[in-house]
């Protein structure tokens, strides 16, 4: 832009034509264009300038530029000065004060015009009002600060949440790659958070679920949710965990799925009821399928080895205090001719403190949960018996009575020997269960192997009397006929009587 003819010759301007349209264009401008001598006097200030600092021109000619502003540099007065020198168009952002004495923020462009010897004669500044917009900038960061705090506060009282939760929560990339990791999760597979974090889900599936993550992905990203399936997991030393887990996908701000969280439920007390809850339904089918005690016996022995116990024994007990073994069962029946015979040489010894004679005295249960060397010694006569105990293994071992009609006629035995098992009251109550329906179901069957016996004791005196006996059913069945019954009433045998239904046949 050719400037020079705006600018005083020797302290006066040119007043020629082409200055005088240049002089109403600057007058038109909306921006407060300010033209000062090399030593920052003003000497033109158009009405923009009026409007936005409040003086007039006359008021404002001959004024020193960052005097009357009261300039506010983003350095310095002098470093802009010296980028000025350049030849350069100095752009950036100074503060002024108007007339009025309140602060206004203008974009300011300055550039120093020259003559034809490239003399400096004056610097031309044009300044812009931005207060209002830096005003809205200042908000909208604000806004931007308050909202990034916001999310921040949230994510961080989100994440508080997360890690206090009292179940595993677990966040994870689409590939599977852990990204959180509470302290639930912590305690409930076994691995650190700084174990877990960066390696694969997988870590915790079992070998023969391994794929079972790609799976769950495919129903994620068709927008589906995985709510409460059950499965199992694999801690870190082994052990497999059955587990409820909800999956739900993790979006970005676009909507974009990046990854999953996991949410995972111990149900181990749910399924340790409900096999229970099956396992006794299964012992009462049993027990009361038949009337014969010893099949009776075994059929349970057969539940009981080896879901609930490595060895599983039946002892009745007599009015002496004799202990009689009906049932003895272990996976291994060779173990179980062992034991038979070790029995023999063994016999319980009714006087004992502890075991199953204290079980017949007191009527309670017995729970040893971990069966020490300590517990062997005391609980052995002597060394070869003690010797047979180690051999043995015992790990844990629960012995409950068998109650009938109030009375203690027996000690069913569940021991623990090679599986490791650690029984607990849970497990204690369950063979208390087991114990008590054997009980009765055995009394049963003792009650009627006692009526069957007095039935055909009572056959026999009957066969035996000369007179002829027959016994009717309400509606005249013949129910019963002795030998000379059938005799007297000319018929082949008893049993063709008892297929006669004529009444009045005698």
């Amino acid at each position: 832009m050719e400037t020079s003819s705006l600018l005083p010759d020797k302290g006066e301007y040119h007043h020629d034509q082409g200055t005088q349209f240049q002089t109403s264009l600057i007058e038109l401008a909306y921006d407060a264009i300010i033209v000062r001598d090399p030593a920052s006097t003003i000497v033109s200030w158009n009405r923009g300038a009026e409007r936005l600092y409040g003086w007039t021109a006359q008021e404002a000619i001959g004024k020193v530029t960052h005097e009357l502003f009261q300039t506010r540099f983003p350095e310095s007065r002098e470093a802009l000065d010296r980028f000025l020198a350049t030849g350069e168009q100095w752009e950036g952002e100074l503060i002024h004060t108007r007339k009025d004495g309140t602060q206004v923020i203008v974009e300011s462009r300055q550039v120093i015009m020259r003559n034809s010897q490239t003399v400096p004669l004056a610097i031309m500044e044009i300044n812009r009002d931005i207060t209002e917009r830096k005003q809205r900038e200042r908000e909208n960061q604000e806004q931007y600060r308050a909202i990034v705090q916001t999310a921040k506060e949230a994510r961080l009282q989100l994440a508080a949440l997360v890690e206090s939760a009292d179940i595993p929560i677990i966040g994870k990339t689409r590939e599977g790659i852990i990204t959180s990791w509470n302290r639930a999760a912590e305690h409930m597979y076994g691995y650190s958070a700084q174990e877990a974090l960066g390696q694969p889900i997988t870590i915790i599936f079992p070998p023969d679920r391994q794929d079972e993550f790609v799976r769950i992905m495919e129903r994620i990203s068709r927008g589906e949710r995985v709510d409460l399936y059950e499965t199992a997991r694999q801690r870190k030393d082994g052990t497999i965990l059955p587990v409820s887990v909800t999956i739900s996908p993790i979006h970005d701000s676009e909507g974009h799925i990046i990854g999953v969280s996991d949410i995972a439920h111990d149900i181990t007390e749910r399924k340790r009821i409900q096999a229970q809850e099956q396992f006794l339904t299964e012992v009462s089918k049993v027990l009361y399928s038949t009337l014969d005690y010893q099949e009776t016996l075994a059929n349970v022995a057969r539940l009981v080895v080896p879901q609930l116990a490595d060895w599983f024994a039946v002892d009745l007990v007599d009015a002496s205090g004799h202990f009689e073994l009906i049932e003895l069962a272990h996976k291994d029946p060779e173990q179980v001719r062992w034991a038979r015979k070790l029995r023999e040489l063994y016999p319980i010894d009714p006087t004992a403190p502890v075991g199953a004679p204290r079980v017949v005295r007191t009527g309670q249960a017995e729970l040893y949960p971990e069966i020490t060397d300590e517990l062997l010694v005391a609980a052995t006569r002597n060394e070869e018996e003690l010797a047979l105990a180690r051999r043995i293994g015992y790990s844990s071992a629960m012995l409950v009575p068998l109650i009938a009609r109030g009375r203690t006629t027996g000690v069913v035995s569940f021991v623990a020997t090679e599986s490791g098992k650690r029984y607990d009251e849970r497990d204690l109550a369950l063979a208390e269960e087991v114990g008590r329906r054997a009980g009765i179901a055995l009394d049963n069957a003792r009650l009627y192997r006692e009526v069957q016996q007095s039935r055909d004791q009572l056959d026999i005196i009957l066969q035996g009397v000369a007179d002829g006996i027959i016994a009717y059913a309400p509606d005249s069945r013949i129910m019963y006929a002795n030998d000379a019954a059938a005799r007297m009433t000319g018929s082949a045998s008893i049993q063709d009587m008892l297929a006669t239904s004529q009444p009045g046949i005698v």
